[in-house]
């Protein structure tokens, strides 16, 4: 029932070679991949600044993407964070989208910032 394991098929310096370029890969598709996702935070920057609404909503994709590969990882730190990421890009295109946020009224939308002093105008 129980199989042995034959120690001479399986060299431990062979396993421990595969293992090392197994992490090696990993590392360097995370690397890639933290790479192209700080690309995307510029994107969702510039187009935050800019106004475009196609920049800020293609973003939020991305950090669903990301989520859905987090969840399939079963990485659930990762997963929250992305998915958290990409709730305000979602919310910032729909205000665009709606006209409630645009360079024009953005003064009159810039009240409603917690960061802002209650007493500025005094």
């Amino acid at each position: 029932m129980l199989e042995t394991i034959d120690s001479e098929a399986y060299p431990d310096d062979q396993y421990q070679t595969n293992t090392e370029e197994s992490s090696d890969d990993i590392l360097l598709i995370g690397m890639i991949v933290g790479g192209v996702t700080i690309i995307f935070c510029g994107i969702g920057i510039y187009g935050a600044v800019k106004y475009n609404k196609c920049l800020v909503a293609f973003v939020g994709i991305w950090y669903c993407v990301m989520a859905i590969f987090n969840g399939i990882a079963m990485n659930w730190v990762g997963l929250i964070l992305t998915a958290s990421s990409a709730y305000p890009h979602f919310a910032l295109f729909d205000e665009m989208k709606k006209g409630t946020i645009t360079p024009d009224n953005y003064i009159n939308e810039k009240h409603s910032c917690c960061c802002m002093q209650k007493n500025a105008g005094r």
